[in-house]
């Protein structure tokens, strides 16, 4: 008689991979689904890349939803110019906000339970 395996806890990349598909939705949902230059947006952008901020990767402030070309700029060619452009658009309240969390700094976050509750909070905001 064979005994079932154990289930195994999901791993990091797999909730990782959950959570960006939830906060791509959760941003879409929250500002819309134009980019900010009026174009049909294709996908959620970080305007604090979560490489260096990982603590608002999952921040729904963090997103702007964005077309193929102001993406292209702002990963290569005009970053500032579209940068300004998103302020402009957001105001100061929003990248002062959005600043005063980019400075906080957790000591701990991307393990399992954070990613869990990231995972739990965007999509009981999506269900909402």
């Amino acid at each position: 008689m064979k005994i079932p395996k154990p289930k195994k806890a999901p791993s990091i990349k797999k909730l990782r991979l959950m959570a960006d598909g939830l906060w791509q939705q959760a941003v879409f949902k929250f500002w819309g689904d134009k980019c900010f230059c009026g174009q049909p947006a294709y996908c959620g952008h970080h305007y604090y890349y979560k490489g260096s901020y990982g603590h608002l990767r999952y921040d729904i402030d963090n997103g702007v939803p964005i077309c193929s070309h102001c993406h292209f700029l702002v990963h290569t060619k005009d970053p500032k110019k579209v940068e300004d452009n998103i302020i402009y658009k957001r105001g100061v309240k929003w990248i002062n906000l959005l600043r005063e969390k980019a400075n906080q700094n957790p000591s701990s976050y991307k393990g399992v339970k954070w990613y869990k509750e990231n995972i739990e909070r965007l999509q009981a905001y999506i269900d909402n």
